[in-house]
């Protein structure tokens, strides 16, 4: 069990690492702006309680709002996809999947399942996120735009740390 939490706070402490060293630097034509730390949310174990997943989404946004400067909108859009996540889960899920308290990740689930599990949370995370950001539905298809790219350049970095981080004999 110490094993698990301290895993969880190594993925958390390196994924934050990650989004605010490098990823953040990541800017092209202020329409692309990549996220990877929603990759923390996704890959948590299935069975893990939802008032866990709604408590560690929030603190991941809530640091990620720290070193952004924002006021809560990546809380907010990550609690959002935290609630969602349970959804999808019980719906694309098996009953085996949770008896076994998988990770859903390209290891266990393969890769066409974790793209769609992860370009559906990832792009509600953003319509979100950008959506609280500019508070006005004036320029809908350009945040709605801005979103989908920047979801679709999140889902390929967050595939990239995926296949990078996988152990090389288990990939599927």
């Amino acid at each position: 069990m110490y094993r698990d939490i301290l895993i969880q706070v190594f993925r958390f402490v390196f994924i934050m690492a990650l989004q605010v060293f490098v990823v953040n630097q990541i800017l092209q034509y202020n329409l692309v702006n990549p996220f990877i730390y929603p990759l923390f949310i996704l890959i948590l174990p299935v069975n893990t309680s939802f008032f866990w997943v709604l408590s560690l989404s929030f603190a991941i946004g809530v640091v990620a709002d720290l070193f952004q400067m924002t006021a809560g909108i990546h809380a907010a859009a990550t609690v959002f996809m935290g609630f969602l996540r349970i959804f999808f889960l019980n719906t694309a899920l098996s009953k085996e999947n949770f008896e076994k308290n998988i990770s859903p990740n390209i290891q266990n689930k393969g890769l066409t399942w974790f793209t769609i599990y992860a370009m559906l949370l990832l792009a509600v995370h953003h319509f979100v996120l950008y959506l609280l950001e500019v508070l006005t539905f004036n320029e809908f298809f350009y945040t709605s735009l801005k979103a989908i790219l920047s979801a679709a350049a999140s889902l390929l970095i967050i595939i990239l740390l995926e296949y990078l981080l996988t152990p090389t004999g288990k990939k599927k």
